[in-house]
């Protein structure tokens, strides 16, 4: 993750004409990769970004963190990790001002409580559908969201688990993609492997 957002960093420093320590200093990335913030509040809590750094840069910053998660599942099934996504989903975290901040995922969750799709969350949050589906597959991984099939079909969930099966964990998304000459988008996938996680802890 560290290579991931230090290579960001260079490429929007290259785009605002600035040194990249000018975005974040190493010592922050670093920060960010073992933190791995998922909602802004924790994001906001990490040593070096300030209010002017937050508007310029956190939000791209969180959806590249976000995507990372998407592309690599297996950094999501570490330890540290799964209690970062614990605290986001289940324990807002206060701001500075001692206001409470409603976690980025609980935001998305609460409009698909109200019957809102991916797409009109997205649309209304302006973020991808890709980090949308990220936040609920989170809350069916905790067993808060307990039917898949309202978001993958039955046929898909069984015809990407079949693949699965020549594919060495931990899986690598883009290769599954790949495989599939695109036919099934990274959500669809991520949703297939959810399930079938969550399937074979049961059996």
């Amino acid at each position: 993750l560290f290579d991931v957002l230090r290579e960001f960093r260079r490429s929007l420093a290259l785009e605002k004409g600035v040194p990249p320590y000018v975005v974040f200093s190493d010592a922050t990335l670093g920060e960010m990769s073992g933190v791995v913030p998922l909602d802004e509040a924790t994001f906001r809590s990490i040593s070096g970004v300030g209010e002017q750094k937050w508007q310029q840069f956190g939000a791209a910053f969180l959806e590249k963190i976000q995507a990372f998660l998407l592309e690599n599942p297996q950094f999501v099934e570490s330890g540290a990790v799964n209690q970062v996504i614990a605290k986001t989903v289940k324990e807002p975290v206060p701001t500075r001002d001692k206001e409470v901040k409603i976690p980025t995922t609980q935001v998305t969750y609460d409009l698909f409580l109200k019957g809102m799709s991916i797409e009109e969350i997205a649309e209304q949050r302006f973020l991808s559908p890709a980090t949308i589906s990220a936040h609920l597959i989170q809350y069916y991984e905790q067993s808060i969201i307990t039917d898949v099939f309202q978001f993958v079909t039955a046929e898909e969930v069984q015809t990407i688990s079949e693949a699965l099966e020549i594919f060495p964990e931990p899986y690598k998304l883009r290769e599954i993609y790949e495989y599939f000459s695109e036919t099934f988008g990274y959500d669809k996938i991520r949703w297939a492997i959810a399930y079938r996680s969550k399937h074979n802890q049961t059996v």
